[in-house]
């Protein structure tokens, strides 16, 4: 009898920890969605466009348009819409059309047209970047 007893107490112990490790396991996972929520939540919030819109009309090879990229990135700006004109003649006329410019980048923040890589470092070079870029309301 003893022996049967020892196996039915080892036996609870066993079940007894299954249960309490599926409840941990089960709350770990639990905690672990609630905190991917929370940081994909959170994500999206700071993905929210804070800056005035930046479209940049560009080429696939063009070392300026990479040094305008570089700059509008160390100022702040998340995210730059490009619109690649040598790929698209109607873009390339388009961008023409708008800026009186055969060159690239084009560069506009919000509804101004800043123009090419040289316009927008001389506007950072005086401070008025920082002015274009100032947050949305």
């Amino acid at each position: 009898m003893r022996k049967h007893a020892r196996l039915a107490i080892g036996l609870a112990a066993i079940l007894l920890f299954s249960v309490s490790t599926a409840y941990s396991v089960s709350q770990t996972v639990s905690m672990y969605a609630q905190n991917t929520m929370s940081a994909n939540t959170q994500e999206k919030v700071s993905e929210r466009q804070t800056t005035p819109l930046v479209v940049m009309y560009t080429t696939h090879v063009c070392p300026y348009c990479v040094m305008a990229t570089r700059l509008l990135k160390s100022r702040g700006v998340k995210k730059i819409q490009k619109i690649a004109v040598d790929t698209d003649p109607v873009k390339r006329d388009e961008m023409i059309k708008k800026t009186g410019r055969r060159t690239v980048p084009q560069i506009f923040i919000g509804k101004v047209h800043v123009g090419g890589y040289d316009d927008l470092a001389k506007l950072d070079r005086e401070g008025k970047l920082l002015e274009l870029l100032q947050p949305l309301d």
